[in-house]
This record gives structure tokens, sequence and C-alpha cells, in this order.
């Protein structure tokens, strides 16, 4: 589970650590530095993934840096022959299961017992599901691009038709 370090040990100039503190912090499943701090608390490694756990709860991305992290979130090391992927696949899937267990009203969260405590089924043909899932994600990551090119192209054509 994070920990926040002092908020006086927060910049914008590369100064220390990317600091991960929740969903902010992650796009398209993957951490991203937006701030960072001189004075880290907990840390996450590359390869570790990691989940929100204050609202919103249960979005999952992959580490890719060594990193900072806070108190909404905390950083899972897969030491088991299972692939991380694995467990990211299941972890995005089950997302609505952490509904059922968050608690609070206005600011909903879970705790270390309760993702100590999240099982996650094996299925058969862990490597296939998860080549499979890879070559699905890098589909729909090349569409979105798609789409954005059009979109740019489109507002280029449209300048050039009212100028």
């Amino acid at each position: 589970m994070g920990q926040s370090p002092s908020s006086s040990s927060y910049n914008s100039n590369n100064d220390g650590l990317p600091l991960i503190q929740g969903n902010l912090d992650i796009l398209d499943g993957i951490t991203i530095s937006r701030i960072y701090t001189n004075e880290p608390t907990k840390i996450s490694l590359p390869k570790d993934l990691i989940l929100t756990v204050r609202a919103p709860v249960g979005i999952v991305a992959e580490n890719k840096m060594k990193v900072c992290i806070g108190r909404g979130v905390c950083a899972l090391r897969n030491k088991s022959a299972m692939p991380t992927m694995y467990i990211y696949y299941a972890l995005d899937y089950f997302s609505y299961k952490w509904k059922q267990i968050e608690q609070g009203s206005t600011f909903t969260s879970i705790n270390g017992d309760d993702v100590k405590n999240f099982t996650i089924p094996l299925v058969d043909d862990v490597e296939y599901s998860c080549a499979l899932l890879s070559k699905v994600d890098v589909l729909i990551k090349c569409s979105i691009d798609l789409h954005s090119n059009y979109i740019k192209q489109k507002q280029y054509l449209l300048s050039q038709l009212f100028i």
C-alpha cells in the first residue's frame, strides 16, 4: 500500500521520483510522470502492477519505471509463475468486483486486506490468453491513433476550406 510523502517535496521539474497517487497518474493502462517527489516513501519498481485503492477503486496499470506510490494506490509485485500480464488482465476484467467491497460514501476505498484476499481464477492456457489479449490491445491502440489522425486531417481540411 502506498504512503504519500510530504507535500513540500512535490515538484514538477523532474526532481526525484515520479509520484503515482491515483488514476490521474495512469494513462491507457500505464503509469505516467506528472508530479515528482524528492522524498520518496514507498517505492514501486518497473514491471509492478499499480492498483488504485481510492476513488475510483480498481484501475490497474503496468508500471514502467521506478516510482514513489502515494496512498491512493498500491503496488503489486508478481512473485508467482503466473505471467504478470495475466494478473493485469484479470484485475482489469474484475474491476467491477472492487465496487462490491469498497467502503465509504463520498470517497470510496479498499484496504490492504481487501487486496491480499482478492482471488484471481486460473484459466486454461494462460500464455495463449495473454498473447491474444496483448494483440487486441495493439489493435485498439492502432485504431485510437488512426481515429486521432482522421480528426486532425478533418480539422486541416476544414481550415483550408474556410480560409
